[in-house]
C-alpha cells in the first residue's frame, strides 16, 4: 500500500469522523447498523481499517451525507500540493480542523461573533498558536 493511499484512508476516516460528530453521534451509533463493533468503525475513523466502496455507500446514507463528502480535499500527489499555497481554503486544514474536539461549537460560536470582534480574536488565536 502506498504513502498516498494510506494518506487517502486516515483523511476519509477524518472526514467521517468530522461528519459523526457533527450529528453528535457516537461510534455506536454508527457502527451498529453497519452491522460492526465500535472498535472496528474505530479503526475505519483512524484509517487503520480500509472503508470499500459500499461501505462508504451505507456510512453517506446514516451520516446524511453526499458519498463525495468523504473525498472532499482528499490528498494529492505532492506535484498538485505544491501549486496550493493558499490555506485559509485548504480543505486538508478544514478537515483537520473539524476532526477536533468543539471544532463545531468554536465555529457556531465564531459566526455569531460580530465582524469587527472577530479580527481581533483571530489576532488572540494567532499569538497563542505562536507561544
Amino acid at each position: 500500500m502506498s504513502n498516498l493511499e494510506k494518506s487517502l484512508d486516515r483523511h476519509i476516516g477524518s472526514r467521517i469522523r468530522m461528519r459523526r460528530t457533527m450529528l453528535g453521534l457516537s461510534q455506536q451509533k454508527v457502527a451498529e447498523p453497519l452491522g460492526i463493533t465500535w472498535q472496528q468503525f474505530q479503526k475505519i475513523e483512524k484509517g487503520v481499517n480500509r472503508a470499500g466502496g459500499g461501505r462508504l455507500y451505507q456510512l453517506a446514507h446514516i451520516l446524511q451525507t453526499p458519498v463525495g463528502f468523504f473525498f472532499d480535499g482528499a490528498p494529492m500527489p505532492a506535484a498538485k500540493r505544491a501549486a496550493d499555497s493558499d490555506l485559509a481554503n485548504d480543505p486538508v486544514l478544514i478537515t483537520a480542523f473539524f476532526s477536533t474536539p468543539h471544532a463545531a461549537d468554536l465555529a457556531k460560536a465564531f459566526c455569531s461573533i460580530a465582524s469587527e470582534h472577530r479580527k481581533v480574536l483571530v489576532l488572540v488565536a494567532r499569538a497563542m498558536a505562536q507561544s
